[in-house]
């Protein structure tokens, strides 16, 4: 049957005969009323579009329930890739913010940090411990170690920046 000699008011009368039934039948798949009346509103849509080119061996109330029945299984298809893909992120992020993850950021940190410490000359190693460590200000370390204390402000921030920089990939971990 040539769908193209169908008039406007048969296509109408289509319309107003299965559209009830064609989103009851809709939402019985999807579970999701709104959904369900986009897709055959799109249903209806696609089949007018598209008569001039179709040669339907079936009825078009068949054809278009063909739109619609495709269209539901493609939302299905998309709504459950999208909803494991949201179960694997979440999963990840339960993961990262497990005690367990944070226990091994904290011995990757620990690690790396011990090490740049050890790498850091005697002098801004020093420095840098009795600042953090000893609870020192800059003016008793810089007698502590005779010099300045714009030195030992200065060594400090070059630490600090240098750690930064090491830690760099952790930072994010460590925020949170």
């Amino acid at each position: 049957m040539q769908v193209s000699a169908i008039s406007i008011s048969d296509f109408s009368g289509l319309f107003l005969k299965y559209r009830d039934k064609y989103i009851a039948i809709a939402n019985s798949y999807l579970h999701n009323l709104p959904v369900a009346e986009d897709i055959v509103a799109d249903a209806f849509t696609k089949f007018w579009a598209q008569k001039d080119r179709l040669h339907v061996t079936s009825s078009p109330e068949s054809y278009i329930m063909a739109i619609v029945r495709n269209s539901c299984l493609n939302y299905l298809r998309n709504d459950a890739i999208h909803n494991k893909a949201k179960r694997i992120m979440l999963a990840d992020i339960e993961a990262l913010e497990s005690d367990d993850m944070k226990w091994l950021f904290e011995k990757d940190v620990e690690q790396i940090f011990r090490s740049f410490m050890d790498s850091l000359p005697d002098d801004r190693r020093n420095i840098f411990y009795s600042s953090r460590f000893d609870n020192l200000t800059y003016n008793e370390i810089a007698e502590k170690y005779g010099i300045s204390p714009r030195k030992v402000k200065r060594e400090i921030s070059k630490t600090i920046e240098a750690i930064k920089s090491e830690l760099k990939d952790y930072l994010p971990a460590l925020i949170i």
